[in-house]
């Protein structure tokens, strides 16, 4: 305890010096300065002399509570740090492009497919070329088949023609 104490008041001590030695410079570069400190810094000050009189009467319970606030902080940069070096979800943008008008005039028209692209490689390449069974949802529901036709391009072909007046 008598270390703390030493240390303690060699930092008193230290910001004493420094405080008074700007304090000369000062009055060296701009003259004396008459300044009266307002009352809520008086306030301040007093609670901060009654807190520091209340701990300096309970060292143990005062260590203690400055060890648990050091250790809740070091808990809080470790948690911190740890979140940030966490793996971050890629993101990519893409387009969609409507169909156009299905062709009826053919004698064998399909309806048009519904296209979306990405800017990324988002699709598994095992999965390029192939059928998507589920995952994907539509509103209004339209039955058809979803195929990723590379890893950046999906499509949608329905199995009826497109609803009429609905996006």
């Amino acid at each position: 305890m008598k270390f703390l104490r030493s240390v303690f008041a060699f930092i008193i001590g230290a910001c004493r010096f420094v405080t008074r030695a700007v304090a000369w410079l000062l009055s060296k570069i701009f003259g004396s300065v008459s300044w009266q400190s307002p009352p809520w810094l008086k306030w301040i000050g007093s609670k901060f002399t009654s807190v520091l009189s209340y701990l300096r009467a309970r060292p143990k319970q005062s260590a203690a509570a400055g060890t648990a606030s050091v250790a809740l902080i070091a808990a809080l940069a470790g948690g911190w740090w740890w979140w940030e070096q966490q793996p971050k979800p890629v993101e990519s943008k893409y387009t969609v492009t409507a169909p156009g008008r299905t062709p009826i005039e053919d004698r064998d028209w399909k309806p048009l497919p519904l296209k979306v692209a990405f800017e990324l490689s988002v699709a598994p390449l095992a999965n390029a070329g192939k059928l998507i069974a589920s995952g994907i949802e539509m509103e209004p529901k339209l039955d058809g088949v979803w195929t990723w036709d590379d890893d950046k391009n999906l499509s949608f072909m329905p199995k009826t023609d497109w609803p009429i007046g609905q996006e």
